[in-house]
């Protein structure tokens, strides 16, 4: 499924609509404070609501700011990167896990043979290679290795897309995760942010997703967002959701996918989707735990074969972690890589197939 861009002249009148709509918003808010102030016998005893734009209203009540006084108005970005969708494609997606915390995860790879592995699968984004912690520079040896494997990847496929992994429940302030972001932004170049985790922090730290949210916007570049449960936040541009043991984060019809069947992009189409192999947390459970080769073959194939036009498998070639500080293998893993190979010619050559070009 493609979606073309608008025309220049139609983003121009949306983004100067949606200016109007905002300030009219925002008029209407300080109205509404100023009559509450002297409220009439039929409303004095009622509570005071808090205005909204119609597109928020739904999550009002799983958004409740008053801890921060935050108007979900602000929360909820009317902003979009459609110019930037445009430009990128999720159909022939792969996770390459590389650093997490500065801490390099395959210990019996170089740095030249990931690039190398990688880039040969000429793949179109490639999430999870880096993953940010809060209070720590990026490291010289993590640019280094990103930009080695950015640059053997984008020879393969000029097209190619990047993201950067962040947990935001890890940062206690607005500011701090701005400033992370916006330091790291001008050391690792990147198309995407995913957030991990993103429904815990749209919940409980509002402040902090909403900063995260902007300075990614400020910066041009899409946002994503892990999800394990929870209410999915409007604006992102695409959910990445944990595959069970028949890759049923890829059905819109099964629980993992169902709360995004009605969610749209900011450009209008239906919320991309992006299956991940989960670590699992005990004996057969996600794709590394309590798994043969075999039944991590038979997984692999189940999700690519469930791909559809608006969702993606992220394919495991390194990643999920196998332990706190290694990395799956999928080249030491028998037959894995072969297996992988295989499905993304089968199932997402030639842009048919899972192929979400936003």
């Amino acid at each position: 499924m493609t979606i073309k861009s608008a025309p220049a002249k139609a983003k121009k009148s949306q983004k100067a609509t949606t200016s109007t709509k905002a300030s009219s918003a925002r008029q209407r808010t300080k109205t509404t404070a100023k009559a509450s102030t002297k409220p009439s016998k039929s409303t004095r005893s009622a509570k005071p609501t808090r205005a909204v734009p119609a597109e928020a209203a739904s999550l009002a009540a799983l958004n409740d700011t008053d801890d921060d006084d935050i108007p979900l108005a602000e929360i909820i970005p009317l902003a979009s990167n459609a110019g930037q969708l445009s430009r990128v494609s999720f159909g022939k997606t792969v996770q390459a896990i590389q650093y997490a915390n500065n801490q390099w995860l395959l210990p019996e790879k170089t740095r030249a043979e990931v690039a190398e592995i990688v880039a040969g699968l000429t793949p179109q984004f490639v999430t999870g290679s880096i993953r940010l912690e809060p209070g720590q520079p990026v490291a010289s040896v993590t640019i280094s290795a990103w930009h080695n494997l950015r640059n053997v990847v984008r020879k393969a496929n000029p097209a190619a897309g990047f993201d950067v992994v962040v947990d935001l429940r890890r940062y206690s302030t607005p500011e701090a995760v701005t400033q992370h972001l916006r330091e790291s932004a001008g050391k690792l170049t990147a198309e995407a942010w995913t957030f991990d985790a993103v429904s815990t922090v749209f919940e409980a730290k509002p402040a902090i997703f909403r900063a995260a949210l902007e300075e990614a916007r400020r910066q041009g570049r899409l946002v994503g967002g892990i999800v394990y449960g929870g209410s999915i936040p409007q604006g992102l541009d695409y959910v990445m959701l944990s595959t069970g043991a028949r890759a049923e984060g890829l059905n819109r019809g099964t629980p993992a996918a169902s709360r995004v069947v009605t969610m749209r992009a900011p450009g209008g189409g239906p919320l991309p989707i992006i299956a991940l192999s989960g670590t699992g947390t005990a004996p057969g459970e996600g794709f590394v735990m309590g798994k043969t080769p075999a039944e991590r073959r038979q997984l692999v194939l189940l999700a690519a074969r469930a791909q559809k036009k608006d969702s993606a498998f992220a394919y495991p070639v390194f990643g999920p972690l196998a332990m706190s500080n290694r990395a799956y293998d999928a080249s030491r893993d028998e037959f894995m890589l072969d297996t992988i190979r295989r499905c993304l010619r089968m199932y997402n050559g030639g842009n048919v197939g899972g192929t979400i070009t936003r």
